[in-house]
């Protein structure tokens, strides 16, 4: 739950956040400039069913505009001790209970599923169990390998590259996937392998931010901020084009100012 504490970073525009789990296949700057009234945006969650609630929003992945009203908002779901109200309400549920009404629901490509990526097959097999996931991902009728082309961010589910370490333990788990599912560890163990890693607690201090060309990997600085003892151990900050990308040894945060 320590992650709704990036709604308190009041001196940003708008902020895109992604868990550390996560890969970006295609550039989301676009997304800073969605329209003024969308404060709170989230791809749907189009892999399983909420009764009554069709534009449940996954908070792996959030564009949002950083305001004290909505921190406010966060706040009444917390007793005085700082404990949330309920048990077992966690962050995607709390939000979603407090802002699905006015959120900004983006398609499902902005947060698809490792797993259905594996194969033709293995999706085929998927849909059959899930046949309303085509519906909800926004790509109805449309073949695996479109699906595959338009993804925009991957949320690694099942075989974290984290915990896997290599592409051929990958192979060995999964010997029969297509080939762009195999490229996709590859690529995230590439880029992982130009990252700068935290001697704490063995957490990334950079993780992987944004896709398409590798200046886009910030180099490390010895002067990297804190943002509070209670939020990561490490953080860095730089400017490129214009735009601010916090990096934290959790998760990433991409802001504009």
């Amino acid at each position: 739950m320590v992650k709704l504490r990036i709604f308190q970073l009041y001196e940003w525009d708008r902020i895109i956040y992604m868990d550390a789990d996560m890969l970006v296949r295609k550039n989301l700057d676009h997304l800073f400039f969605l329209p003024d009234s969308s404060h709170i945006a989230g791809p749907r969650v189009y892999f399983q069913q909420f009764p009554g609630r069709p534009n449940y929003f996954c908070s792996c992945m959030m564009v949002f505009t950083p305001e004290k009203h909505m921190w406010d908002r966060i706040l009444t779901w917390y007793k005085p001790d700082g404990y949330v109200k309920e048990e077992k309400l966690y962050d995607m549920d709390l939000l979603n209970r407090e802002f699905i009404d006015e959120a900004t629901v983006l398609p499902g490509i902005y947060e698809m599923l490792s797993a259905h990526l594996e194969s033709e097959d293995e999706w085929k097999h998927q849909l059959k169990k899930v046949p309303y996931m085509e519906k909800k991902l926004g790509m109805p009728n449309k073949s695996w390998e479109e699906i595959y082309n338009a993804t925009s961010v991957i949320h690694f589910t099942g075989l974290k590259p984290n915990l896997e370490k290599t592409l051929d333990m990958i192979k060995r788990k999964k010997p029969k996937s297509d080939s762009r599912f195999y490229a996709i560890y590859e690529r995230y163990f590439t880029l992982a392998s130009q990252m700068a890693y935290s001697t704490r607690k063995g957490l990334p201090l950079y993780v992987i931010c944004s896709a398409g060309t590798d200046d886009n990997i910030a180099q490390h600085h010895d002067d990297s901020p804190r943002i509070g003892a209670d939020w990561a151990d490490h953080a860095s900050l730089w400017r490129r084009d214009g735009f601010i990308r916090y990096h934290i040894a959790v998760e990433t945060i991409l802001a504009m100012k």
